[in-house]
């Protein structure tokens, strides 16, 4: 109960909601002052191994996994998301593309017209995103 009010009186938001997620999965919040027996203690570690096998068995889902076998096949990851980015940037342009050719729109007047408005700075551009940090 310490660690709460402690908690809630610097205004932590991270040890309330760690405190109320181990309350809400079944583990007591408990100060060690206030631990007065054997059968509390065994009672304790019961809880605590449950929550040990319960998150050792959502390991071993995840490792099973197609998405975690598929991780595990890429070779550099920094690479992989490189050409992932460059693969949804090209596909990007290829839309954009589609767009401009299907409902005959010129992104470069439409942004010319509204900088021309006065209104440029309350509408958003329609040209294609970009990707680039």
């Amino acid at each position: 109960m310490l660690e709460v009010n402690e908690a809630y009186s610097r205004l932590d938001i991270g040890t309330i909601t760690r405190i109320f997620n181990e309350l809400e999965n079944g583990l007591e919040f408990i100060d060690s002052d206030t631990i007065d027996s054997k059968e509390r203690l065994n009672e304790k570690l019961i809880n605590i191994k449950n929550a040990i096998e319960k998150i050792e068995f959502e390991i071993a889902q995840v490792v099973e996994s197609e998405d975690y076998e598929a991780l595990q096949e890429i070779d550099d990851v920094e690479e992989y998301f490189k050409e992932s980015k460059a693969e949804f940037e090209h596909e990007c342009v290829m839309v954009s593309n589609e767009l401009e050719s299907k409902y005959a729109l010129d992104f470069k007047k439409i942004d010319i017209k509204a900088e021309q408005s006065g209104y440029s700075e309350k509408i958003l551009s329609i040209s294609p995103p970009s990707f680039e940090r």
